[in-house]
């Protein structure tokens, strides 16, 4: 499932069905299930790891079951990104850095960035569990997402189409 926001920093969600639900195991801790499904998404959508491969590593976390179920999730993920955008290019685990008008150093990662001819679109996987209505969970993340969408404009001199969250728990 998917939340967008076209333009302005306001979020006016723009919800899409990315793909089914996708069931994650309850007992790892949430900041470890968050960032091995990250990196599960990053390394089986540019394909620099086979399954079979990427099972040993994480299998601390996600049985064969769950990792099954996740690495369908992220080919519809990325079926969906070609169909949605027809993107020149699309980037994974984008780092970005930037420093305000009093001298902060802002940095972080965007999850996936995807370039079209016309701009850019940001999209950020969440795996939070979440209930509706979504936008008080959508709002918890806008200051992040406007953030990455200052730096990218900032650093490459193009439009940030909108900015997205992919609630990975919602498909």
């Amino acid at each position: 499932s998917l939340e967008a926001w076209e333009g302005t920093p306001t979020p006016t969600a723009l919800h899409e069905e990315v793909g089914p639900p996708l069931a994650l195991p309850e007992h790892a801790p949430a900041e470890v299930l968050g960032d091995v499904v990250h990196r599960c998404f990053h390394v089986l959508g540019t394909n620099c790891i086979h399954l079979e491969r990427l099972a040993p590593i994480v299998s601390d976390v996600l049985d064969e079951v769950h990792l099954d179920a996740l690495s369908s999730a992220v080919a519809g993920f990325e079926a969906w990104l070609s169909r949605r955008f027809s993107p020149i290019a699309i980037r994974r685990e984008v780092p970005v850095v930037s420093r305000d008008d009093v001298g902060t150093v802002w940095n972080g990662t965007v999850d996936v960035l995807v370039e079209t001819p016309d701009g850019f679109w940001i999209l950020d996987h969440k795996t939070d569990t979440i209930y509706r209505p979504i936008e008080e969970h959508l709002r918890k993340h806008v200051p992040q997402l406007e953030a990455y969408r200052t730096m990218i404009e900032a650093a490459t001199g193009r439009p940030v189409l909108g900015v997205a969250i992919h609630w990975v728990r919602l498909g």
